[in-house]
């Protein structure tokens, strides 16, 4: 029997590969005009924890409702954070992806070391709730587990987040 690695470093799945497309959950309602401008400046006041996933998993957290990042380490973090895609991803899979830069953000809402989600190998899953795809790439340096960005990032992730909200005002 074959067996996927999780590049996040978790265990191996014995069915042999990924959720098929049919048992990936869809995205949650987009984001309203006033929590957009909400957490745009919850990033400029504060800024937001990031968090580094590979392609093409960060493609499928914002595109394709993967519910679950694995995770060999717990976390106590809940509320929003920025989804960074690091230069390094899977071989082949990046295509037309982009990589080195911040390219969304979700909500983290829970870490469990058990899930019914078809994405879930553990030993640890984040929890992602809403998700929001930035309309351009915010160019970023990654780090390992969740992290700070720098202030010029967050100050460019804010502008995009700015951008989606006057989009909606219109």
């Amino acid at each position: 029997m074959t067996a996927a690695i999780d590049p996040a470093g978790s265990r191996s799945r014995p069915n042999g590969g990924w959720p098929k497309p049919a048992l990936i959950a869809r995205s949650p309602e987009p984001l309203g005009r006033e929590e957009l401008i909400d957490l745009a400046e919850q990033v400029a006041s504060v800024g937001l924890m990031s968090l580094s996933v590979r392609q093409p998993w960060a493609h499928h957290i914002l595109y394709h409702g993967k519910d679950i990042e694995n995770r060999r380490w717990p976390t106590r973090y809940r509320g929003w954070m920025l989804i960074h895609s690091p230069a390094k991803s899977l071989a082949g899979s990046t295509g037309d992806r982009a990589t080195s830069a911040i390219i969304g953000a979700v909500k983290l809402v829970d870490c469990v070391c058990t899930s019914d989600s078809p994405w879930f190998s553990g030993p640890h899953g984040l929890v992602l709730e809403a998700r929001l795809v930035l309309p351009r790439p915010v160019p970023a340096r990654g780090r390992p587990r969740l992290f700070r960005s720098s202030p010029e990032e967050l100050e460019r992730a804010c502008a995009a987040l700015r951008t989606i909200a006057e989009a909606q005002a219109s």
